[in-house]
């Protein structure tokens, strides 16, 4: 399929497919055999597009994606392994969480100490 339907298929824009397929997320994009040039992703391009999206609204950074991508859509990562991936993740949120917590609480006090009178 040509790069338009890509993006209609998974609600992603052109750009951001190529985005993708510039930092090496989407594999080898072969070309038409027709000669016109034009670029032919296949269904894995989607499924990959479709698990980039998925991740992402995990809160997972495309360097953490990229870094096991391959692993994920090839089915190589065990229920385990990839359990464990979202374990990890889950407790660096919930460290930011805290993190950030913190620095409500410390500028609510300031907003108190700095009001007048």
């Amino acid at each position: 399929m040509r790069i338009g339907e890509l993006a209609r298929r998974s609600h992603m824009s052109r750009d951001t497919i190529r985005f993708y397929e510039g930092r090496g997320l989407l594999g080898v994009i072969e070309r038409e055999p027709s000669g016109s040039g034009y670029k032919d992703y296949g269904a894995d391009a989607l499924t990959r597009l479709c698990r980039i999206r998925y991740l992402k609204g995990l809160g997972f950074t495309l360097a953490e994606i990229s870094e096991g991508l391959d692993r994920w859509v090839a089915g190589a990562l065990s229920r385990e392994d990839k359990r464990a991936r979202v374990e990890e993740k889950l407790a660096a949120m919930r460290a930011q969480a805290l993190e950030l917590e913190r620095t409500i609480v410390a500028l609510e006090l300031e907003v108190v100490r700095l009001a007048p009178g």
